[in-house]
C-alpha cells in the first residue's frame, strides 16, 4: 500500500456500472457487482463497490473539483468501513480507480489514457440562461454547465481520448478567431473540464473509460 505522502490527491472512478446480481444462495454469498472497464467485466465486492461509488463524489464535491483519496476514505469510514485504504488500493490496482497529482503534466497523462463517454442527453441552453447548457433527460435537466464543458461532454466520446478532445476544442476556438487561453490552450481546457467532471460524475451524466486501441494500431506503434 502507498504511504500517506505518496498518495496522489485526485481520484476518479473508471468504468461503467453493469449491474448487481445475487450471490450463491447455497453459501449465502454477498451479491456481486459488475463494472465494465474497456472490454473487460470486473466483479467487485460490496466494500469495493461502495468505494467505487464514493469516488463519483456527491452533491457537495462538484464545486471543488474531483474528490481526493483522503476525502473518499473519510466517506468510507463514515459508512462503516474499518480499512478503507486497503479497499481503495485494490481498486487502484485493478484500474477501476485512477489517481494522479494535481499538476498539468499528470492531468495530461490521465487525459491521454482515458475517454469520456456521456450517458445523458444534451438539452442545450435557453433564452433565459444563454450562458448555461443543460444535461439530463427530456423535460428534466439534471445539471447545467458552461459552453466549453458542454461541448467537450458532447463530443469527447467520439475522440480517441480526452486529451484529443481538448486539442480539437482548442483548435476550433482558434480557427474561429478566439484568443482566450482558457479556451484556446488544450491544457487549460482540460483543467476547466476536470473541475466540472466531478459534478458530471456525481449525477451520472458521464463515465470514464480506458482508451481502447485496436490490434492494428498497436501493431503500428
Amino acid at each position: 500500500m502507498a504511504t500517506a505522502p505518496d498518495r496522489p490527491p485526485t481520484v476518479l472512478p473508471v468504468g461503467l456500472f453493469v449491474g448487481s446480481f445475487p450471490g450463491d444462495l447455497d453459501d449465502d454469498a454477498e451479491p456481486r457487482h459488475e463494472i465494465r472497464r474497456g472490454t473487460e467485466i470486473h466483479e467487485v465486492s460490496d466494500d469495493e463497490f461502495l468505494a467505487w461509488v464514493a469516488a463519483h463524489g456527491t452533491d457537495e464535491t462538484p464545486a471543488a473539483g474531483p474528490p481526493s483519496l483522503d476525502l473518499v476514505e473519510r466517506e468510507l469510514r463514515a459508512q462503516g468501513l474499518a480499512a478503507p485504504a486497503a479497499v481503495v488500493d485494490r481498486l487502484l490496482d485493478r484500474g477501476l480507480l485512477t489517481a494522479f497529482p494535481s499538476d498539468d503534466t499528470a492531468a495530461a497523462a490521465f487525459a491521454r489514457a482515458h475517454r469520456v463517454v456521456p450517458t445523458l442527453l444534451g438539452l442545450g441552453n435557453s433564452p433565459e440562461e444563454p450562458e448555461l447548457y443543460s444535461i439530463g433527460l427530456i423535460g428534466a435537466a439534471v445539471v447545467q454547465v458552461s459552453r466549453p464543458v458542454f461541448e467537450l461532454w458532447s463530443w469527447a466520446g467520439l475522440e480517441a481520448d480526452l486529451w484529443s478532445a481538448c486539442e480539437s476544442f482548442a483548435a476550433q476556438e482558434r480557427e474561429a478567431g478566439g484568443t482566450d487561453p482558457e479556451l484556446c490552450d488544450p491544457g487549460r481546457v482540460l483543467a476547466g473540464f476536470l473541475t466540472a467532471l466531478a459534478g458530471l460524475l456525481a449525477v451520472q451524466a458521464v463515465y470514464l473509460d480506458v482508451v481502447r486501441r485496436s490490434a492494428v494500431l498497436e501493431g503500428l506503434r
